[in-house]
């Protein structure tokens, strides 16, 4: 009797394994899949040009965090043009003519802003790649127009609080790491457009 119990439990064990093995796979595969579509990062390239979000193919994505250099020198050896912001949202914004906005260091600690037909001085200080923007300064107040990028990227300069040389770039990192702002030299022929 002990025997044909053992049979019947072997052959029953056996079938469920018959049974069972496709499911587990199809379970497997299943969980799988379901992972690998939690773990993948939605790409949205958008731009926000005019407060209006296009697509971008065009520009480079976010840049590496390692800076070749961390002196003050390095700032103020240039007179900068924003090529843009980007942010963690992945969205960004272009500004059509960059020469319109402009930032210069000087050695003193002062700090000349342009923004689009606005301009401001303020003073600024460097800790390494620490930067603090002292936030409270005058700013003309003209209207530059619908197009202008001129509050938002005022916004984003007084939320700068690194920065970083990258390829000949200024990069200014925002607060909470939400994004960056890009800068490279201005030439001098860009000076007057």
């Amino acid at each position: 009797m002990k025997n044909i119990n053992r049979m019947m439990v072997k052959a029953t064990i056996k079938n469920l394994n018959f049974t069972l093995l496709p499911s587990l796979i199809v379970a497997t595969s299943l969980l799988t899949s379901c992972s690998n579509q939690v773990n993948e990062t939605p790409k949205n390239d958008a731009t926000i040009i005019n407060s209006k979000i296009i697509k971008s193919e065009s520009y480079p994505q976010k840049t590496s965090t390692k800076s070749t250099t961390t002196q003050p020198y390095y700032l103020q050896n240039h007179r900068w043009q924003w090529q843009g912001s980007w942010y963690n949202n992945d969205t960004k914004i272009i500004p059509t003519k960059p020469s319109l906005y402009q930032l210069s260091f000087s050695e003193n600690g002062q700090l000349n802003i342009t923004a689009d037909c606005n301009s401001a001085n303020t003073t600024y200080s460097t800790n390494g790649i620490n930067i603090n923007i002292n936030k409270n300064y005058p700013i003309t107040q003209a209207f530059c127009g619908e197009a202008s990028l001129d509050n938002k990227y005022l916004q984003d300069l007084m939320r700068v609080n690194s920065w970083l040389e990258h390829q000949g770039a200024l990069i200014l990192e925002l607060e909470g790491h939400t994004g960056h702002m890009k800068f490279i030299p201005l030439i001098s022929s860009e000076v007057d457009k």
